[in-house]
């Protein structure tokens, strides 16, 4: 059996140990407790998901009902594989790192 961690929530104060931001990243960290976001519920092709746009000029977005939030960039791609923004993903020869041949991938 799991346990509960007890939660406190008595204290106000908040922490930003996430303040420093990535420039990879587009400084999602420092963006994410947003108070100018926008929740819209668009349908895809392939279901519905919930979208927030963030402060850095990109969104987050997730299918409804699932945890998981991906990120994207305001060149609406994810934010590790956009070229423009040097993703973390995209080596320097600006392919995915795992399929560059030059690079020791696929």
């Amino acid at each position: 059996k799991r346990k509960r961690r007890a939660s406190t929530s008595t204290s106000t104060s908040s922490t930003s140990s996430s303040s420093s931001s990535n420039p990879k990243r587009g400084g999602v960290a420092a963006t994410m407790p947003s108070t100018k976001r926008k929740q819209v519920s668009m349908t895809a092709d392939d279901g519905e998901y919930e979208e927030i746009q963030l402060e850095n000029g990109g969104f987050k977005r997730r299918r409804i009902g699932t945890k998981r939030w991906s990120y994207y960039c305001l060149h609406g791609k994810r934010i590790n594989l956009c070229k423009v923004c040097e993703g973390a993903s995209l080596c320097e020869h600006g392919r995915e790192r795992q399929w560059c041949k030059e690079c020791g991938g696929k």
